[in-house]
């Protein structure tokens, strides 16, 4: 029987033939792998933005806005801060006599607390003479007349729980008014005057009384 044995060279001609096939294959087979990598990243991609709302149906109603530019706070009248005041501050007829705003602490006199009071807005100023202060003025603003009696009697009610302090209801100014008599503080007059829907406050030198007393006539 005759036996049959490969040529060399027929293998050497067919590995060589394989690695040329292999060769050429291969970067068919690679392109295939990314192009399929590729599609599978484009299907994922897809399915992420399935599940977001497009940024044109985003409900932006209840987001902030910001507001660069500060805008001053609504009050309810027509006038500022202790306009009356300040325009009528000639009728004191004292020379050189100033109306200076500052900043309100919540305490009237320095004393009485009026945080509970619900004004709509508190303004305080001091009276001056060459940077003396020889004064000072409240205005409490209220949203109606009946708000502003209340915080008046809840001002003469605070004031008399004070030691050595007592009130002197007389009604000679605006709608209502009284004084508050500080024993401590015998050389000052204390004055709380309700109008409408404002309570005002004046603190000065008793030996400006009657001085004051002209100027509350023109003014309420």
């Amino acid at each position: 029987m005759q036996k049959l044995y490969a040529n060399p060279q027929n293998l050497q001609a067919s590995a060589i033939s394989s690695s040329i096939f292999e060769n050429f294959v291969a970067p068919f087979e690679q392109q295939d792998v990314e192009q399929s990598e590729t599609a599978e990243l484009a299907r994922r991609l897809q399915q992420i933005a399935g599940t977001q709302t497009p940024v044109a149906e985003q409900d932006l109603s209840q987001a902030p806005i910001e507001q660069n530019v500060a805008t001053a706070p609504t009050i309810s009248t027509q006038t500022a801060p202790l306009t009356r005041v300040s325009n009528l501050l000639p009728a004191l007829r004292i020379q050189g006599l100033q109306l200076s705003p500052k900043v309100y602490d919540n305490r009237l006199f320095q004393l009485i607390s009026t945080e509970a009071l619900d004004a709509t807005r508190s303004t305080f100023a001091t009276l001056d003479i060459d940077q003396e202060v020889m004064g000072s003025v409240y205005e409490f603003l209220f949203r109606t007349p009946v708000d502003a009696e209340n915080a008046f009697d809840e001002i003469r009610i605070l004031a008399n729980s004070f030691p050595n302090i007592d009130t002197n209801q007389t009604n000679q100014f605006g709608d209502r008014s009284f004084y508050i008599n500080n024993l401590v503080k015998v050389g000052e007059v204390f004055l709380v005057v309700q109008k409408d829907n404002y309570v005002y406050a004046f603190g000065y030198k008793r030996d400006s009384h009657e001085t004051f007393k002209t100027f509350f006539g023109v003014l309420f």
